[in-house]
């Protein structure tokens, strides 16, 4: 008797193998007979579970504002088999979308992740024990942010320059600005104006003007540049933040990105 059928290599014989196809308790009956009398005995035979592949979830599906990271609650499980277990390893990485996933710990089961543009997003998380895998998804959808794109960009030498900015414009908030394709190693002016007036120049449309703040930055050798600061206090609701960066490009002198706009709440 038991859970499941049981298969012997040669059930005529006293010594041979017997397969089982689920795990549980098994009693084995062994019964000689010589024509004119028999006899029996019985064996029981525990099965337990081989190892398993780990058990994955990924975590409900949700939405995210591209100006916050969204969080990562995964669970991941394992059978503790064999002895001793060889270990456990998780990895997030990026199936699918718009632009490019950045996760705070890609090997950690429950992380964050930020977005460098909106859209929908698949993500993995592999689980790996041993010769074994297992893997589940999760779809984050990234909604616009605060900051609206209003263009003006001129192409240069790293190609059109592209400003990415996001934050929540609340006093000691972050403040994350990233430009990419800009010309390589070149100075360039951050401006930012808060009673925009736009001019066409340089090829392009300059919103953050005239400027009321501006300071002095370099792009680094592939042309790009990244820097996350504090929103200050002071600012009243409802004020209008204009951002832009004019990047000093040797092919046609000056090269504006686009520009981004907010209010603050």
């Amino acid at each position: 008797q038991g859970p499941g059928p049981v298969v012997f290599t040669d059930p005529s014989s006293l010594d041979t193998r017997a397969y089982f196809d689920i795990p549980g308790d098994y009693v084995l009956l062994l019964t000689a007979d010589d024509g004119e009398l028999s006899a029996s005995d019985d064996v029981v035979v525990v099965v337990v579970p081989g190892n398993q592949p780990p058990g994955v979830d990924a975590g409900a599906d949700q939405s995210v504002s591209f100006d916050l990271d969204a969080t990562l609650d995964a669970t991941v499980a394992d059978d503790g088999l064999p002895e001793p277990p060889p270990g456990l390893t998780t990895l997030w990485s990026q199936l699918s979308g718009p632009g490019e996933t950045t996760f705070a710990d890609a090997t950690a089961v429950d992380t964050t992740a930020a977005f460098s543009v909106v859209g929908t997003y698949v993500l993995r998380l592999s689980a790996h024990e041993g010769g074994l895998q297992a893997t589940d998804e999760v779809t984050i959808t990234v909604t616009p942010g605060l900051f609206a794109d209003l263009g003006g960009p001129a192409p240069g030498n790293g190609g059109v320059p592209r400003l990415t900015a996001k934050g929540l414009l609340t006093a000691g908030s972050p403040l994350t600005l990233k430009l990419t394709q800009a010309a390589p190693s070149a100075p360039m002016l951050l401006w930012l104006a808060f009673d925009s007036q736009p001019v066409t120049a340089f090829g392009g449309t300059i919103y953050a003007y005239p400027p009321a703040f501006q300071t002095l930055l370099f792009t680094n050798p592939a042309g790009s540049f990244s820097i996350t600061t504090t929103w200050p206090a002071g600012f009243a609701p409802g004020t209008d933040v204009t951002l832009q960066f004019l990047i000093r490009d040797v092919t046609v002198g000056v090269t504006p990105s686009n520009a981004v706009t907010a209010t603050t709440p």
